[in-house]
């Protein structure tokens, strides 16, 4: 589960199984932001105002969500 969603620039990932890569994606398709979450919160701050697709990798696969971030 990925919230708040929309963001204004920091977006906390919640899962049953452990967490390793996150990769954001914008809508063409481009990675603009990779890490190793450690701590379940992610800092977008640096991205600009838009729609974005995240992929959240855990030891049970890939998980895929659109995520808004904007000045709300």
């Amino acid at each position: 589960m990925v919230y708040p969603n929309p963001t204004q620039g920091e977006i906390k990932i919640e899962s049953k199984h452990q967490i390793g890569l996150v990769s954001i994606y914008n809508l063409l398709g481009k990675k603009v932001m990779e890490t190793q979450l450690t701590n379940n919160v992610l800092k977008i701050t640096k991205l600009p105002n838009g729609i974005y697709f995240i992929k959240v990798k855990t030891e049970k696969g890939i998980s895929t969500q659109k995520i808004v971030k904007g000045n709300f």
